[in-house]
């Protein structure tokens, strides 16, 4: 079934390319779909692609990031490997001699291995069958050679002897030359210097350079948006794992001041939020980490503005503005958020076109963190009375992002009032409340007192909706004394009321105890690079 999921998922990515290849949507591809699996499959909860379903509980939970975009991925890993055209004719083949019949997952890899002279099911098996993937430590050996090293990533950074006896068979993409397949450890021919591994990022795994290695790489010679950004990701998940120190991923992200790329952007700045969020308790550093992002995104915010009116302008253009305009605005420029409310009191009178639909959203949010009761009302009624739904939950999502306590408050117990929001639109206030370093304590607490009315509402095939509402009112906590809480909580409950989410409470743990290590880890660090290169950063160019 996976394979269902998976490959529906890869070709609808590769019809849309091949329609419209200025979309990029293999880069996109990259910075939500393979990230979503990358993240979820480090964790210790996560499940085999292929996977036994014992009960209808577990459906839901399996149809996760790990079938649709982990699946999606690892196909797209294989295409990478194989080649486009000898792809095809493996799957015309498996296609023509399976068309009046069933067929199994091996199937296709056999299909797949007559077609190319390659051992696909030896390859495959270990991607589809087992849980995780690897992390590559890249070790020079000589001018022109490299030696890779494999090992189990975990976010955690604790992975035991008994978890690291997986060996996967890793298609090596380097810059100039075809995939080559290592396993546990290979020395390999290589370009000399410093180069960036998993070239135009095919390879389902991460890649751990030496520091030295990481500040020697031009990233002027990454051509390819897909590979500036993968370093970010891979530098990032390191990082929180302990595996790198969290000051090698600043030192890397303040070298992309000048990035004017969309999907770069896009995992920037949610990789430097998540350290934001890693934060949330400590108010010093979490505004020395605000002021970061306040600086990274002046130009472009300044750049880009707020009108949409130039016809040349492409789309991923567009998209940028909205990205960089709502974390400015998050950080507390100054510019935007002025401008923000200009147009939002403009726009609230009747002036529609001095507010794009694009920003809409990003907007109302701005303007609820700077503002009190009135701008509340004001996005609350155009909630009530907007008829397009893309629309209407943009104003429903920016009513979790108030300052105001009894605001959020009034925000969260309006999810009990299905006449005012559908019982399917309610997550769009726990993700926005949860997410929200004011409303993080008051989105478990009401989720704790109003068990019981959510449980009653999705336990009849609304499962991974409940499973939503435990992973945004957990997910951001970062000490172990919330871990337990949170625990302690669910074991409390009857044994039915905990079918249908056990993997989404597993993973939410998992998580919060991750971010406690890092935490524990990272803080001082985090401070003395603040103290040594805050007023440096202002400073340049």
């Amino acid at each position: 079934m996976w394979l269902n999921e998976g490959f529906a998922s890869w070709v609808g990515e590769l019809a849309v390319d091949k329609q419209h290849p200025e979309w990029k949507v293999w880069t996109e591809f990259v910075v939500n779909d393979c990230q979503a699996g990358l993240g979820l499959d480090a964790l210790r909860s996560s499940h085999p692609i292929e996977v036994p379903v014992k009960s209808p509980t577990e459906i839901s939970q399996i149809f996760d990031s790990i079938s649709y975009s982990k699946g999606a991925s690892i196909i797209r890993m294989l295409v990478g490997w194989l080649g486009e055209d000898v792809f095809k004719r493996g799957i015309q083949s498996y296609l023509e001699k399976f068309k009046f019949g069933n067929a199994r997952t091996e199937d296709l890899w056999t299909s797949l291995s007559e077609a190319s002279g390659k051992p696909v099911n030896e390859m495959m098996g270990g991607w589809t069958k087992h849980i995780g993937y690897p992390v590559l430590d890249v070790e020079r050996t000589g001018p022109d050679s490299c030696k890779f090293t494999q090992r189990r990533f975990l976010a955690s950074g604790n992975v035991a002897a008994e978890e690291d006896q997986m060996v996967w068979t890793v298609p090596l993409f380097l810059p100039g030359s075809d995939a080559v397949l290592a396993e546990k450890s290979a020395v390999l021919k290589t370009p000399s210097g410093h180069f960036k591994v998993n070239f135009n990022q095919h390879g389902f795994y991460r890649v751990n350079y030496p520091s030295e290695w990481l500040e020697g790489l031009p990233l002027e010679n990454l051509k390819e948006p897909v590979d500036r950004l993968a370093l970010i990701s891979d530098v990032h998940s390191l990082s929180i794992a302990g595996d790198k120190d969290m000051t090698d991923f600043m030192n890397l992200v303040v070298r992309y001041k000048q990035e004017d790329n969309y999907f770069v952007w896009c995992e920037l700045l949610d990789r430097l939020h998540s350290v934001l969020g890693l934060v949330w308790e400590q108010d010093h550093l979490y505004d020395q980490v605000k002021s970061l992002i306040k600086w990274l995104t002046e130009d472009l915010a300044d750049k880009l503005g707020f009108e949409y009116n130039n016809p040349n302008e492409d789309d991923l253009t567009k998209l940028l503005r909205q990205r960089v305009i709502a974390s400015a605005g998050a950080c507390g420029n100054e510019k935007v958020i002025e401008e923000a409310k200009r147009r939002f009191n403009d726009f609230v009178n009747g002036k529609e076109d001095r507010l794009h639909p694009n920003l809409r959203g990003t907007v109302y949010s701005i303007v609820l963190r700077e503002g009190g009761v009135e701008e509340y009302e004001r996005v609350l009624e155009l909630y009530k009375k907007l008829e397009t739904p893309d629309q209407k939950l943009a104003a429903l999502g920016a009513l979790g992002s108030t300052k105001n306590l009894e605001l959020l408050k009034r925000s969260l117990q309006s999810t009990t009032d299905t006449s005012l929001i559908r019982s399917q639109d309610a997550i769009y206030i726990f993700r926005t409340v949860g997410a929200n370093k004011f409303g993080r304590r008051l989105t478990w607490s009401f989720v704790e007192e109003n068990w019981g009315v959510f449980y009653a509402r999705y336990q009849k095939g609304g499962f991974s909706l409940l499973s939503r509402i435990v992973t945004s009112a957990t997910d951001g906590f970062t000490s172990e004394k919330d871990a337990k809480q949170v625990d302690l909580f669910f074991k409390g409950r009857p044994e039915e009321e905990q079918k249908g989410i056990e993997r989404a409470l597993a993973q939410s743990l998992e998580r919060i105890h991750t971010n406690t290590k890092c935490l524990l880890v990272n803080s001082s660090k985090l401070q003395a690079w603040f103290e040594k290169n805050g007023l440096a950063l202002l400073k340049r160019v």
